[in-house]
Parts: structure tokens; sequence; C-alpha cells
């Protein structure tokens, strides 16, 4: 980065900007590896914020894998937002990766992960903003990076196919070293990239677009690729064939500054569902069933725990409930980490698998609200999507729920499904009735929640050749359930119908399509996943100004023996079982599951590499681990105070932020934190007033309880090694009670302006004629302060650097900021145009600023 900005001018320019942790980077447990001496670097992308793409499972999981092998560095970079956009813009800067600070276009690949066809025009920012050719046919000359695919939109990625030189289809993890190895071997051999292409088409899983040709009729319609080499005319997904062995968990996930969408724990149980919903894509693509040793899966949640401090285990599956071993784990996993106030999360429970054991479990831990997904109202259209719940079943364990404490249960619902008729959306409003009754009964606070979205044909699918619903229908079943479902404790919620309808479009289409996302990306459109910038006007203008037919703008139903853009990939699965799956869909037939029942002969196992894999533990390890004391006790309490720096990067991250760096550090630090009781426990610990984001600090304070006494060097010492660069705990004090904040104080500043020079004789004209700060509060009240009772002293130490010393409360009082405004004007006041260090905290009187309780 050194050549391209230097770090104060980089800081400067994130304090512009909402978030600046989204771009800061060099996380506890992110790796920095030497440049040079890397044989191959790749950088994963993910085309949305950090928060979003660092909740991605799959994203840690190749991170951790590419940089276990020495030669090879793996680095990240996500989309920025539309401010960071703008300011790189403005200063002619690119993109920079988060561990190497670098720019794309210095690595040998760039990896995108495509979870989400909204996401696509990302991808353009994130390639524009490097200085790397949007299209692949511009990047043949030329030493760029690989530009790759992967995800499940990679089973259809002919909407995107022009900008990548190729994709692979299926389990990464399968073939990135794989992959990795043959860029090696590329650039010691320096073979050119049609040269590197060809060979590459050899490894399973590998697709290369630019090796098959679409073909249409001479009215625009679809007819079929056709394959370049004789040899290669279609592609088979990769498969990883056993978790354990194949796909090893990372052992120390990054534990990112902010809060991300999934801030917890994930760790992947199995992978794989067969329990043959025909809508879900999901089940049919990451089949067969796999699951991972129980064993295992304990063993790496000790250990990432203790190296991540996180306060939440997330059990991952498409349906945790059907793992084998998952009361065993849940109730093993609980009992050993509840000491330490550590909750165990299993995010896709179908209700089905919904055992009194498992609710008994996870009441154990913070009720916030259950999820049931019956999908669809009534049972005959549930028999359609082969969704095997009866309403029974579905009332019963809403009863169940209630009765065990918890006070909201979301229900979700999709609307337009195959075979959908006016009885089936009066079914949706029937349940949801049935099940708000029961909350009244059960719970006297008790809430539902309505979730309602749109059905999405998807590829590899049994719909695949199903239509959407119109966007005029949509609307009128939203207004439908919007006058239906209007009762108090009951809330409806429901996905945007345009997106529902864009997300069709891109799901099903051709390469033609490449031609509306660039355009759309060149109008403007940014982050269309986020309901909030999603321009549909804007879409329908770029493809009327693309000038396609007019059949690529609209989701129809297709015929069984119509060609489909994505027919060379192959997930493996059967075309003659999707077909004959939709046709027991249309006759309301039930697939049983092949995990319980027989082979259904779908076409993924071949029985020697590839099958189902499940894991039981053996019954007389149950006894192993045995439940621990619950908290309700009574311990000792030793408080302390400690006094900690927050310099350098640091400043960029906000309260909250440093909270939770705190957190978790004294987590991983094993200190023996003392617990609040009650319904949602928390640490014991409390900081001082909150400092800006972009002011340093050489006098921070928190006070700390513990269980346990430490000596203050034992707290020093081990806090300290888990601390994130510029956080260090400078004293440790055991207070003997509680120290009590002060209420009014002197904090002393060091304020260096980086342009211009400070102007004195506005301090002059100031003091001789003071201006009243005024302030709007929260509720619209005015407040008015006396800005020269705040203002101890202020003294310039040259023409660049001023000392002021504030006095401030704990009852409200102005900020530096606004001070140095009101006496240099507003241009004054802006954080990135001066650096800010709090020196020191001051008695008003006397000599001692603390109080002890």
């Amino acid at each position: 980065m050194d050549t391209l900005i230097s770090e104060e001018n980089w800081e400067r320019l994130l304090l512009r900007v909402q978030k600046p942790s989204r771009y800061i980077g060099r996380e506890i447990n992110s790796y920095k590896k030497d440049w040079e001496s890397a044989k191959v670097r790749i950088v994963f992308a993910f085309p949305d914020t950090y928060e979003v793409g660092m909740s991605h499972f799959g994203i840690s999981l190749l991170y951790h894998l590419a940089n276990s092998h020495q030669e090879y560095i793996a680095d990240r970079v996500f989309a920025p937002w539309l401010d960071m956009e703008q300011e790189l813009r403005s200063h002619g800067l690119p993109l920079l990766t988060l561990d190497q600070k670098r720019p794309l276009k210095d690595f040998d690949i760039v990896g995108f992960s495509l979870q989400y066809e909204l996401s696509f025009t990302n991808i353009l920012t994130i390639l524009d903003l490097s200085g790397i050719p949007l299209f692949a046919s511009e990047r043949k000359n030329g030493d760029w990076p690989l530009i790759i695919g992967g995800g499940p939109c990679v089973f259809n990625p002919e909407p995107v196919a022009p900008f990548f030189d190729f994709f692979v289809l299926g389990e990464g993890e399968e073939v990135l070293i794989n992959v990795l190895e043959k860029i090696q071997l590329k650039k010691e051999n320096k073979l050119g990239r049609k040269e590197f292409l060809e060979e590459l088409r050899h490894i399973p899983g590998i697709y290369i677009p630019e090796f098959f040709e679409d073909t249409y009729d001479q009215n625009g319609v679809f007819k079929g690729v056709k394959p370049v080499f004789d040899d290669y005319e279609a592609v088979e997904k990769a498969v990883v064939s056993d978790l354990d062995e194949k796909s090893p968990l990372p052992a120390k996930p990054i534990v990112p500054y902010m809060k991300i969408v999934h801030d917890r724990l994930s760790i992947e149980i199995a992978r794989g569902c067969t329990r043959g919903c025909r809508f879900c894509q999901a089940g049919m693509i990451y089949r067969p069933v796999r699951e991972r040793d129980p064993y295992r899966v304990m063993d790496l949640a000790d250990r990432a725990l203790h190296c991540t401090g996180f306060e939440e285990i997330s059990l991952l599956s498409l349906s945790s409930g059907d793992y084998t071993n998952i009361e065993f784990v849940l109730s093993s996993l609980m009992a050993k980490h509840r000491e330490e106030q550590v909750s165990i999360a299993l995010p896709s429970l179908r209700i089905g698998t919904l055992s009194s054991t498992l609710i008994e479990e996870i009441k154990k831990v913070r009720k916030t609200g259950f999820t049931l997904a019956p999908e669809a109202g009534s049972e005959r259209l549930r028999r359609v999507i082969n969704k095997d719940i009866s309403t029974d079943e579905l009332l019963e364990i809403s009863s169940y729920i209630y009765e065990n404490g918890w006070q909201l249960i979301k229900l979700y619902f999709m609307m337009g499904l195959p075979t959908e008729t006016n009885e089936d959306l009066e079914a949706i409003v029937d349940v949801c009735f049935k099940v708000w009754s029961i909350a009244g009964k059960a719970r006297p606070k008790g809430k539902v929640n309505v979730s309602v979205s749109t059905f999405v044909p998807k590829p590899h699918t049994p719909f695949q050749w199903c239509k959407q619903i119109s966007l005029e229908q949509i609307y009128r079943n939203l207004d439908f359930f919007k006058k239906r479902l209007n009762k108090k404790g009951m809330q409806l919620k429901w996905h945007n119908p345009p997106q529902s309808f864009m997300e069709a479009i891109l799901s099903r289409g051709d390469r033609r399509l490449a031609r509306v996302i660039f355009t759309a990306w060149k109008m403007g459109a940014r982050f269309d996943g986020w309901t909030e910038h999603f321009k549909f006007d804007l879409w329908k203008e770029a493809f009327k100004s693309s000038k396609l037919p007019e059949h690529l703008w609209n989701a129809s139903k297709k015929d069984l023996d119509e060609p489909l853009p994505w027919d060379h990939l192959h997930s493996k699965i059967e075309k003659d079982f999707l077909v004959k799956e939709y046709k027991k869909a249309l006759s309301g037939e039930y697939t049983s599951d092949c995990r319980w029942h027989k082979c259904l002969k779908c076409g993924v196992c071949d029985f020697k590499n590839i099958e189902p894999v499940l894991k039981k533990a053996e019954p007389d390890q149950y006894s192993q681990v045995k439940s621990l004391p619950n908290n309700d006790k009574n311990v000792d309490s030793f408080f302390y105070r400690l006094k900690f720096k927050k310099t350098g990067t640091s400043k960029l991250l906000s309260h909250l932020e440093l909270v939770g760096v705190f957190t978790r550090a004294i987590r991983r630090a094993r200190l023996p934190i003392a617990f609040s009781r009650g319904y949602n426990p928390h640490m014991k610990i409390s900081f001082w007033h909150a400092l800006p984001v972009g002011f340093e600090s050489k006098s921070e304070y928190l006070n700390m309880t513990l269980e346990e006494k430490l000596s203050c060097e034992e707290i020093l010492r081990n806090l300290n090694k888990e601390l994130p660069c510029g956080i260090e705990v400078l004293q440790a004090e055991n207070t003997k009670k509680l120290v009590r904040w002060p209420e009014e104080f002197i904090v002393v500043y060091n304020v260096r302006l980086f342009d211009g020079i400070w102007q004195e004789e506005s301090w002059d004209k100031f003091k001789a004629n003071p201006r009243h700060i005024e302030r709007t509060t929260k509720k619209g009240k005015k407040r008015t302060f006396d800005t020269m009772k705040y203002i101890n002293s202020l003294v310039f130490h040259d023409e660049k650097t001023l000392y002021i010393n504030l006095k401030q409360s704990m009852t409200g009082c102005p900020s530096l900021l606004e001070i140095l405004g009101a006496i240099f004007g507003p241009a004054y006041a802006t954080p990135w145009r001066i650096s800010v260090v709090k020196l020191d905290i001051l008695p008003v009187t006397g000599d001692n600023l603390w109080q002890q309780n």
C-alpha cells in the first residue's frame, strides 16, 4: 500500500465513510504472509459488504485451506459500500485487499463467490475499481489475473459467463489446491492463457465458458450450447467424498472487529439434504448427505472457541435436525460450555425434526424467536413441493414452543408455487390464525411474525421448468395478505416483488443477459439485493437498451424437452429424475428421503467414490460428557480497573466494536470474568465515555469484575496477548470495591492539523465574543451550551498543533469537534482533517478522580 497511499492518508480516507472497520482488515486469526516468497496468490472476492461476506462459511473454509499451504497466499476483498466506492474513485485509488493491502490486479487469481443473482453488478464494481477489464475477451492479452467463480449461482452462470475465465462447478475444496498447483506450473513454464485453459479443462468441475458456444434460432430462441472440444462436451460438479478428510474445518476462524450478520462461531456438521423439497436448489446441488464426525465437531468447537472468544456456536447444515448425532452434540456442547455463557444455535431446523429433547436443550439459551417454515398453507400444496408436514404437526409443535417459554414464532411461506390456487392462499391465512390463537392462549405476550416470499424457479430442481407468477399477481396476493393478516400480535413481512422477478430472470437466463447486467451497472445499479438500493426502472431501461428478445424478460413456463442454458452443467442429478419429480409434483405424490429409505436413483451416488456418509457416535461414549452445574450460584467478586490505550488503526473502531474486541479478548485470555444473572447474562464490564471514531487515546478506562482473584501482572500479560495491534492495557488495579465513574472531569487533548495551520486570531475573536453551541436532542428539544464554560485551557504548541483541556460531565456537554467548529469554523471539525489524541483525564478539583462504592 505504501506506493499507492500512506497509512495515514488511508486512515483519513476511511474516516470519510460509514463503518470504516469494513476495510481495515488484519483481524485476529487472519493471515499476513510474505508476499515475495509466495508461489501463487489468490484473493477471494465476495460481491457484497464485509458483514455479509464474512458471515459466509464457504469463504472462511477456502481462505484457511489455501493459507494452510505455506507456498500460497489467500486474501479477501468485499464490495465497497457506495460511499467507499465514491471515495476511491474521487481519489483515483484501487480497491485493496484486507490482509496484504494490495490491488486485485497484483494477484494471480480473483475468485468470486456467487451466492445470489442480485449481487452480479457488484462483481463489475469490484473488477472496475481494481483496474481489471470487465470482459474475459478483453483480458486475453496481458498479464491479468484469472477471474473465476464458484457457489450455487455457478450451476447456471451463463448471465455472467462473459466476465469470467472459468468457474468451479461444485465444491471448491475438492479442486482448489489442484488449481493452485496448475497455476504455479503455468507461471514456472510461462504458459499462455489459452494453453493453460486448455489444460485446465481436464480437471473435474472446471467450466470454461469460451469452450462452449450458445446457439439461437432466427427468433432469438435459445437452442443449446455447442462445445468447442469433442472431449469437453459437459462439466460435472466436483464432490467432496468425505468432509472430515478432505474439507477440514478452520481451527482458528477470523474474528471480525465489526458486528457481522452471523456474528458467531460457525461449524458445519453436515452437507447435503435429501428431503427432496422440489423448489429447493441447495437440496439438489449439494447431494449426497455427508456428516462430519461428532467428536471432531466437538473438539473443533472447543479449540475454535478458545482462540476466537465467540459467545455463540452455530451448527450449520441444510437440515440440522437430521444430523444423526444432533441431540448428543447439542447436549454435550451445552453441558461443557454453559458455565462460559456460550449459547448454541441451530439455524436450519425442519418441523419434522423438532423433538422434545431438542427443544429442551434449545430453550436453555436465549429464547428470542423460533422459526418454522411450512412454506405452503395447505397439505395438498405441501405434497406438491414434497414437504411432508401436516397442519396438525405444525400446530402441535407451535403449542409446545409457546408452552416452553418462547414468545415469538416466525412462519415462512411462499406464494406462487406450482399449482397454487386461491384456496392455498386462504390456507396460509388459516394456519397463521391458528398459530396466533395458540400464542394468545399459551403466552399472554405471544406473537406471530409471518414472512411471505415469491417462488423463484431455479435450475437443477424439479421446478426449473415452471413459470413465476406475474408481478401483478404478486401484488394482488400481497394485498390479500395485508388485509387478512392484520391483527394485534401478528406482523406480516414480504420480499420485494420486483427483486423476486429479477432473480427469476437472471437465475434461468443465458449469456445475452450479460449485456443487460453490464448496462444496468453502467447506469448505476449497485447492491441490488438490498431493497433500499434496488432500482427496477433502471433494470427495465437496461433491458430495453440492450435490444434483446422480449421473451428473455419473462419468467415463463418451459417445455420439458426445451434446451436449457445450463444443460451442459451437470449437478450429477439425472434430468430424467427431475422430470419424474416434476410429474409427481403435479399429481401431488410424495417422495421419501433416501437417507431413511431406499435409493431413489437420482444419479448422484456411484457407491464407489460418492455415497451418503452418516456418522454415528458410539453408545458407550455418550456417558463421557456429564452435565455441569448451572450458573445459579453465589460466587466471590473481585473488582479491577484497567487503563488502556487505543492508537493506530484501532482508532477506526466504534465504541461498540471496541467493547466486542475486549469481551472476546477476555474470553480468549480465559479470565474468570463474572456474568450477570437472569434471562440474558452479560459480562460484568463497563467502559468510560465512548471515544469518537477517529480519536486516539492514551487514557481509556474500564471496570471489570472477576470471580477469582488474579494478580494485576497476570491480567496485563494474558489480556495484552489477545488484544489487536493498537490496543494495549497499560495498568491494572484491584480496587477492592466497584469504581464509580466521576460525574465531572477534565479531558486533555492534543489536536494536530493535517492540512493548513491553526488561526490563532480565531481563538482571540472567540474569547472576545463567545458563541453558544446549540444541539437538538433525539426528542427534538433544543439544548444550548455556554462554550467558554467547558474550555479549561487552549494552548497553541505550533502552527499545526494545539492542546485543549475540556471540562466534561456524564450529564451531557459539547464535544471536542463542536467546540473546535465553534472557534475555528466547521471545516476544522471534520475527523479526516485533524488528528486527535486524548492524553489524560484529570479531576476537576482535588487529587482523587475515582470513587469506590
